[in-house]
């Protein structure tokens, strides 16, 4: 996956640009003993159905085009679900939002302000 400048609808908007692949570490499951279980046994044990899991492994759960139509467009409508979250990860997204918005207003100020550099 990497960055994208989007050139039709938003000229010059950021957006990810995605690549369908597996991230074990991104679905926030994992066993008693502190490791993380695959992708592919998430797929075979049927938590594909959980929204996390669909998304942080969409190869196994067969779920590319979902995901990448969730993700990929900063400009069109996302929706998402909180209710499983535990309280740690509720601050984690909380966090990151504030992240995000710093990093917004810095790409905008950069682009506002440009300089010789």
């Amino acid at each position: 996956s990497a960055i994208a400048v989007d050139a039709t609808k938003y000229p010059g908007v950021p957006y990810w640009n995605y690549v369908c692949q597996d991230n074990a570490t991104q679905h926030g499951y994992e066993f008693q003993d502190g490791s993380i279980p695959t992708c592919s046994y998430m797929a075979n044990n049927g938590y594909c159905s959980e929204y996390s899991v669909s998304h942080a492994c969409p190869v196994s759960c067969d779920s590319c085009t979902a995901t990448e139509s969730m993700w990929t467009k900063p400009f069109e409508p996302k929706n998402y679900t909180t209710k499983n979250c535990s309280a740690s990860n509720l601050g984690y997204l909380a966090s990151a939002e504030v992240l995000k918005d710093q990093l917004c207003a810095n790409i905008l100020y950069c682009m506002e302000k440009k300089t010789a550099d």
